[in-house]
Parts: C-alpha cells; sequence; structure tokens
C-alpha cells in the first residue's frame, strides 16, 4: 500500500456535553408550603386552616370514618356561575414532582360522587401555568360493605420541576347527560412525590472537548484505510477498510484524551 496524496481537511470542533448527575429520589411526600382554593368550600364541609389535604387524615384512614376529614363542594355542572373547583397547592420552592396522589371521598347514599377529570399544570411563579393534562380513571362505583370511604388516583406523568402545581377538577356538562345534575364532591388529601432540586448529587455543567473531522473523496472500488499515529512512526488502522463509492468519505474522532494525533488515509493500488 502506498501513501495516498491527497489534501485532508481537518478541523478542530467545540462539542457542549452536558453532564448532570444522577437524581435521588426520595421516597417521603413533599413538603407542601400552603394552597389554596379557587372557590371556597362549601360552609358545612369547609377547610379554614388550609391544612385538611396535607395533614395525613383521610376518610377511610381514620378509626371511625368521618365526615370532619374531607372538603366538600356541591357541583351542578350545567350552571356556569358555578365554576369548577381549582386548588393551587405551593411547594415553597421549585421540586421535582413525579406523582401526585389524590385521595376523594365517596358516600353514594348522600350524593357524594366522583370528579370526572382533574387538570393538572405547573408553576414556577404562581402566575403562568404550563404543560396542563387531563387525567381521568376516578373511579365512582360503590363499595359493597361501605357508604363512607375514600378513593385514590395515582397520577403518574413524566417529571416536572415546579414550584406550584394547580389541580383543576372538572365535573360532567351538557354533553354527558348523566351527570347533569347537582352532586357533591370532597376531598380528603393529595400528596405529592418526587425530589428536592438539592437532592442532585452533582450541579449541572458544561464542559468543551476537542475533536477532529477528517473528510476525503473516494473513488469507485477503490479500498482505503484511514490510519492514526502519536509520533508518525507508528501508525494504527482507524476502523474498518473502506469501499469507495465516489462521495467523500467522512470520519469524526474524538480528542479529548491525546496531546497530538496524525492521521493519513492509505489505497490499494
Amino acid at each position: 500500500m502506498a501513501p495516498l496524496n491527497i489534501p485532508k481537511k481537518m478541523s478542530t470542533l467545540a462539542l457542549a456535553a452536558l453532564t448532570v448527575g444522577a437524581l435521588s429520589l426520595q421516597a417521603d411526600p413533599l413538603e407542601v408550603l400552603s394552597y389554596d382554593y379557587s372557590k371556597p368550600p362549601a360552609e358545612n364541609y369547609p377547610d379554614p386552616d388550609r391544612s385538611k389535604l396535607t395533614d395525613g387524615q383521610t376518610v377511610s384512614g381514620a378509626e371511625e370514618p368521618s365526615v370532619e376529614y374531607a372538603v366538600g363542594w356541591i357541583e351542578n355542572p350545567t350552571d356556569p356561575d358555578q365554576p369548577h373547583p381549582a386548588i393551587t397547592f405551593d411547594l415553597g420552592e421549585m421540586k421535582y414532582i413525579d406523582e401526585i396522589v389524590v385521595s376523594y371521598v365517596l358516600w353514594p347514599g348522600s350524593g357524594v360522587r366522583a370528579p370526572k377529570e382533574v387538570r393538572v399544570s405547573y408553576s414556577h411563579d404562581g402566575e403562568e401555568f404550563l404543560m396542563e393534562e387531563a387525567y381521568t380513571g376516578f373511579d365512582g362505583s360503590e363499595h359493597p360493605e361501605e357508604s363512607l370511604f375514600s378513593r385514590e388516583l395515582s397520577i403518574d406523568g413524566d417529571r416536572q420541576a415546579a414550584r406550584f402545581v394547580r389541580l383543576d377538577f372538572r365535573q360532567g356538562g351538557e354533553n354527558d347527560p348523566d351527570e347533569n345534575r347537582s352532586v357533591w364532591h370532597w376531598f380528603d388529601e393529595v400528596t405529592f412525590y418526587g425530589a428536592e432540586i438539592d437532592d442532585l448529587t452533582g450541579e449541572a455543567s458544561i464542559s468543551i472537548y476537542t475533536a477532529v473531522e477528517l473528510e476525503f473523496p473516494t473513488e469507485v472500488g477503490r479500498i482505503y484505510q484511514v490510519q492514526s499515529s502519536e509520533d508518525l512512526e507508528e501508525w494504527e488502522d482507524m476502523g474498518d477498510k473502506i469501499l469507495g463509492n465516489g462521495e467523500h468519505y467522512q470520519l469524526f474522532r474524538s480528542t479529548r484524551t491525546e496531546d497530538r494525533k496524525f492521521f493519513r488515509v492509505l489505497t490499494e493500488e
């Protein structure tokens, strides 16, 4: 094999590599600083201290099921003057959110039923809410042995980073005649799972590394071999032989761990 005397086009490129430390997920619930309602709960099922939804107490979890753990609204889906309840939670600071568990109460004999859906959105400042997604799956079937009980809906979407989370509960409507009636909707707990931002084991950083891009023309049917050397004395093959196709061949190689490198292309006669 004889060296192929062709011009080499070599350029050093700056590569941006984003390296992020492994995420450390915590199993414990995230702390909620506070929350507020877009529509106040009913006077007979209030939440004056804004604590019922984050105190760890549910109707079914109590020794004796009790309505005192519930926050409730009565809804008329066909009345435009009765807005759907939305609850905005403040986690105190930006946190990663992986799962939201909503505990809702059913009491079929008293007209307390499951919501139709909940729309979840996220915000960093409590003003602009983004990434809204609608979740259904509320189970309104009756429990064969209980008249007053709780069920849970797990909202397990993509990980989101936010400080504020809005849960906008929706009921039936004019296009859903079976739900065109005034019904109660009660909630007794909302729990967030995820990770503190500070739990990252390493800070995000950008590193710049060097590389080389080698390009040369090929002839149809001709065989080429790219080689590299650190001293122009010892040469090593870089990859397999290349069968020419009449187009330019390009090769990219990182040089981040090397002080210097020489390249050449050999061709078989």
